[in-house]
């Protein structure tokens, strides 16, 4: 007990240095004013180096002073009056952590002495930090707090004690006791310190930690190794894949950047292409493919209320076979010229729940319609990681045969799927679809250190605000979308033209599309 005791003072008196350093001469407040506070402060007021406190507050304490502090209510006091405020609870924190927050109006920082985020209080018979439990040969359970008082409990006994199984006992509430003591054996915690400022680089720690605290996922760049000037307003840029693909295109448009269109017609509002989107990578893969190698798919076409109907595009379709011959033969050309005449390619992925032919396993732009549908001939399944991994890694290969040259982005959408085929929740799919993709994104890309991943999912869903529309599927173009754009063009684009990027998109432009 007197270890723990000197292991926490030790740990108080480190807390209170560095909030006194920070302060200088300013004066903090603290936030709490029951037992806790007044053992605190008996501790900590006779240290050479505390800081200056102006007052405590509590918006219901019974006591107007606390070793001769005034303590306020916080509406008839003002952040301003002070440099910081500490949080001054063990089993409070939590709640008097938000109170805090709301009282400073992050006008001061609002520190925390344990880092809690949850309030221990709030369980029924919870015993506290740093507590010891030790069970006595008679069965009694005595529980010394951290402040020294002491509790005894003892087990039911009777008939209730006879109908619980052999191997239960009383459940355990405790949150963080710090020894057990039995008859047959003692167990201690040992903390071990964690030097995480020298083993960590700060953007490795997750944002809003006891290490990294105070921070707005919105204010964060989630990218770590930039490379400026890889895409400046001469840059030869296309875009290909789902619907945010889009949002890229329409941002670059917008901004004045060299966007490279090699298709006009249906759906080229979604890349350079006449592909519409192109939400899986087995629809990548087989489109350099097919452009590179011939067009040798089992179903070349599809017959829809009497017209030709491409399986691979979305709604494309030609009223006779002339037509689809020589439209698909541009289409392929059109798709070779983007690959070699671009400079930077930025491919967007959104699906891995596929419909695709049993046969040749080519993947669909979507489920065949009615009339077409034939589960003997067409399967609809979820790509593992391997096949999304090895659709990536042989459209890699034809591009770098093809150009050398052209640097390859990756990123993956943040808008979910519409339906799910399987028989679960659709947001439950849409996380496996999504959690699927970004695996093998990683691994893609960690097999191909030149190539890029762009976080643009992780930016949308981490962002504090909820990101979609409406629909709940489409982002927001202009706090989400124009921040993601933000971020790619101050990590990827010329330096020198920074404060031109940094603008917010033209109202009504950037617009995502379905």
């Amino acid at each position: 007990m007197v270890l723990m005791r000197k292991m926490r003072l030790a740990y108080w008196t480190q807390v209170w240095r560095r909030i006194a350093t920070a302060a200088g001469d300013q004066p903090i407040a603290l936030f709490g004013s029951g037992l806790h506070t007044e053992l605190f402060l008996g501790q900590l007021l006779k240290d050479s180096e505390s800081p200056k406190i102006a007052f405590i507050l509590d918006s219901d304490s019974r006591t107007a002073r606390v070793h001769d502090i005034p303590v306020l209510k916080p509406e008839s006091s003002d952040p301003k009056q002070v440099a910081a405020v500490l949080v001054c609870s063990d089993t409070q924190e939590g709640a008097l952590s938000v109170a805090a927050r709301a009282w400073a109006r992050d006008l001061i920082p609002v520190e925390l002495l344990y880092g809690s985020n949850f309030d221990l209080s709030s369980i029924s018979g919870l015993d506290k930090p740093g507590d010891i439990v030790e069970w006595t040969p008679k069965g009694q359970r005595i529980v010394t707090e951290r402040h020294g008082a002491q509790r005894t409990q003892s087990l039911k006994s009777g008939s209730e004690q006879q109908n619980r199984p052999a191997a239960a006992i009383p459940p355990v509430l405790e949150k963080r006791i710090s020894t057990l003591i039995t008859t047959d054996f003692t167990v201690t915690t040992t903390p071990i310190a964690r030097q995480v400022s020298d083993t960590f680089q700060p953007y490795q720690i997750y944002p809003g930690d006891a290490h990294r605290p105070g921070i707005d996922l919105r204010d964060e760049d989630f990218v770590t190794k930039p490379e400026h000037g890889l895409v400046t307003r001469t840059t030869r840029v296309s875009v290909i894949g789902s619907c945010f693909a889009s949002n890229f295109r329409l941002w670059l448009l917008n901004n004045g950047y060299n966007f490279c269109q090699f298709e006009d017609g249906p759906f080229t509002s979604v890349g350079s292409l006449r592909t519409g989107p192109l939400f899986n990578p087995g629809s990548v893969r087989q489109l350099v493919d097919w452009a590179y190698y011939g067009f040798t798919p089992v179903d070349t076409s599809w017959i829809v209320d009497g017209r030709l109907c491409d399986p691979y595009r979305k709604f494309m379709s030609w009223p006779t076979k002339r037509d689809m011959i020589i439209e698909r033969e541009a289409h392929f050309a059109a798709t070779r010229n983007m690959i070699e005449q671009s400079d930077v390619l930025i491919l967007t992925l959104g699906l891995s729940e596929v419909w695709r032919n049993r046969e040749d396993k080519s993947c669909y732009y979507l489920i065949p319609p009615p009339g077409i549908l034939d589960e003997r001939y067409h399967e609809h399944v979820l790509l593992t990681v391997d096949e999304c991994l090895s659709h990536l890694d042989r459209f890699y290969a034809i591009v770098q045969e093809k150009n050398p040259k052209l640097r390859l982005i990756t990123t993956l959408s943040p808008v979910p799927l519409m339906a799910s085929y399987f028989d679960r929740h659709a947001v439950v799919s849409d996380a496996i679809s999504k959690a699927t993709l970004r695996t093998a994104l990683h691994w893609f890309c960690q097999n191909h250190p030149e190539v890029i991943y762009f976080p643009s999912y992780e930016m949308a869903v981490r962002t504090p605000d909820w990101p979609y529309q409406p629909d709940n599927r489409h982002v927001h173009p202009g706090p989400v979308v124009d921040r993601i754009m933000r971020s790619f063009m101050s990590n990827y684009g010329d330096p020198a033209d920074l404060p031109a990027q940094a603008t917010e998109a033209k109202p009504g432009a950037a617009q995502t599309v379905a």
